[in-house]
């Protein structure tokens, strides 16, 4: 019996550094899974739920609206410079996770297809959920923003409407609290087409 004991300690003790190298190296690993899922619990992740933008356009001195991007092809460049474009943006955003995150206020993106030229717009006006710069979204929660965007007259931006007005495309941008820019298409669209 003694025989076999010290045969078995033997053998432990021939491969005793191979055996702990083994368990350190499913202990470290353990700890990268499980330290790679507190991250996500606590890190924010902030999606566009829902977004929809209304597009008007309107003459500061006679007041006339217009209903169709393809009416401004017809006017005279005069009235054009009388134009503002009044965007209103509605959109949901979630926080997919259970860290609390915050994102800049969005900025509107217009750009046109087959065109470099591209056109930033900040929001003017606050109204439901955004009446700060910096728009706080608690872990698992959500906020509804409404947000106005106003364009005056922009001659590079008519051009862009003039040469090709089905080729626009609405973008809503951000930026998360990891940094992070996020830009987003935005499909549903009424008013102005």
């Amino acid at each position: 019996m003694l025989i076999v004991m010290n045969e078995i300690l033997e053998i432990l003790n021939q491969y005793a550094n191979l055996i702990l190298v083994v368990i350190t190296a499913i202990y470290a690993y353990m700890t990268f899974v499980t330290v790679k899922i507190m991250r996500r619990q606590v890190t924010a992740d902030i999606r566009v739920a829902k977004i929809h933008l209304r597009v008007s356009a309107e003459g500061k001195r006679d007041g006339f609206k217009i209903s169709a991007l393809k009416e401004l092809i017809r006017r005279p460049y005069g009235s054009l410079k009388e134009i503002t474009f009044v965007f209103r943006m509605f959109a949901d955003f979630v926080n997919v996770s259970y860290g609390s995150g915050a994102i800049d206020q969005p900025k509107l993106l217009i750009k046109f297809q087959h065109s470099n030229f591209e056109l930033e717009v900040r929001p003017t006006s606050e109204r439901i959920g955004a009446a700060r710069r910096t728009v706080i979204i608690p872990g698992g929660g959500f906020e509804k923003i409404d947000l106005d965007y106003f364009v005056a007259f922009n001659e590079k931006f008519l051009e862009q409407i003039k040469k090709n007005p089905n080729a626009i495309e609405y973008y809503v941008r951000y930026r998360d609290n990891s940094g992070r820019r996020h830009k987003v298409r935005i499909d549903d669209v009424d008013g102005l087409r």
